[in-house]
Parts: structure tokens; C-alpha cells; sequence
């Protein structure tokens, strides 16, 4: 099975804590990747939401702890996701055209939003760093 939630580095942001998160937010999306049956695909799933927005809030935390200006928009996609996300997880039935719209969309969104939104916020911080 070609594993679609496997960390690479080319994700990293520079931004410790939240590329620690990051890597975390794989593994467990992984785990549903990995499900068989229904009860531990919605167990998995339930992870994957409930670390998500966990995650999100500990971001949005940190823009705001170093006044990125992008934080408004940057949590307007928080939202969209977890909006989003929610629908296909609540109706989930474990059918293969299911966990595949939700291996999609998550996989896309989270690499595009970590290689362009959340490195956004790490160059604002790398220029903002006194030198």
C-alpha cells in the first residue's frame, strides 16, 4: 500500500512546536489510512478531527503570541477546513468511495496549507527575529 500520510521533510516549517504537531497529525491521520473495519476507521477518524482542532488552536495561539498579521485569514481557513472536514466525517459509512474523499481531501489540504500557509507564518517569523 503506497502510504499516503508519510512525513517528509520538505514539510518542515522551522517552527518547532508546530512542526512537532505537524509530524503528530500524520501519524494519526496514517492510522486511518490504515483502518479495517468500520469501528476503528470512525475511531481513527474521530482522532484525526478531534488532534485537527487541537492542533489549530494551538497554532492560532502561537500567530497571535507573535502578531502575525496574516492570523485572520490564516484562522478563516482553520474554519473552512474544519467545516469541510466535519461534513465527510459525520457522514462517513466506511464505504471505499468514502475513505477515499477523505484521504483526498485531507492529504491535499494539509500539504498545501502546511507548504504555504503555515510557512508563511514561519517566514514572518524568521524575518521578524532580531538579528
Amino acid at each position: 500500500m503506497n502510504e499516503i500520510f508519510k512525513w517528509k521533510d520538505e514539510y518542515l516549517i522551522g517552527i518547532n512546536e508546530i512542526d512537532e504537531q505537524h509530524k503528530k497529525l500524520f501519524s494519526i491521520a496514517s492510522s486511518f489510512e490504515q483502518s479495517i473495519d468500520l469501528d476503528q476507521s470512525k475511531n481513527a477518524l474521530m482522532n484525526v478531527f478531534q488532534y485537527t482542532r487541537e492542533h489549530f488552536r494551538l497554532e492560532e495561539g502561537y500567530m497571535k503570541n507573535v502578531n502575525f498579521p496574516g492570523i485572520e485569514r490564516h484562522m478563516l481557513e482553520h474554519e473552512s477546513f474544519i467545516s469541510e472536514f466535519n461534513e465527510l466525517v459525520s457522514n462517513f459509512g466506511n464505504s471505499d468511495s468514502e475513505r477515499s474523499n477523505i484521504l483526498d481531501f485531507f492529504s491535499h489540504w494539509i500539504v498545501d496549507h502546511i507548504c504555504k500557509n503555515d510557512h508563511l507564518l514561519a517566514l514572518f517569523v524568521e524575518n521578524s527575529a532580531p538579528n
